[in-house]
């Protein structure tokens, strides 16, 4: 009989194409299926890579847009090619993006706020050295 097993298309599994019970099915569908997974696990591979590079590019609009947009152009393909958990996985996939986010925000806000603690010592040191050196010049001396 002509019977095949096929599965439902997971991302989680990257099982894309159905495994054929026949050997003629299986020598043409085998070669696809190959194809398919490496197409796959590549998309995979570059939504990881571009999703590390929002974790540690440049605070510009141009490369945040520019790292998202390949993210979204990966989903979106794989979305096309029909995988069934993609939802699910987008779902932890953003919780993952938010938590990266708000991480650098945390960073960037404590870096802003050391250099505005930093500059404010410095403005109280160069007013004390101002105030040492209008004494100095008034006659007013350093004794020691």
């Amino acid at each position: 009989m002509g019977m095949s097993m096929t599965r439902k298309k997971t991302f989680a599994t990257l099982e894309l194409s159905p495994i054929a019970v026949e050997p003629r099915e299986g020598v043409g569908g085998h070669s696809g299926a190959v194809k398919e997974r490496g197409g796959g696990i590549g998309l995979y591979k570059g939504i990881l890579r571009a999703v590390e590079g929002l974790s540690t590019c440049s605070y510009t609009s141009e490369t945040f847009s520019e790292l998202q947009g390949r993210v979204q152009a990966a989903i979106d393909r794989l979305n096309l090619e029909g995988y069934a958990n993609l939802g699910h996985w987008v779902t932890e996939l953003d919780r993952r993006i938010e938590g990266m986010f708000l991480q650098r925000l945390t960073h960037i806000i404590q870096v802003w706020c050391a250099e505005f603690d930093r500059v404010e010592i410095l403005d109280e040191i160069f007013y004390l050295l101002g105030m040492l050196r209008v004494h100095t010049v008034r006659g007013g001396g350093i004794s020691g």
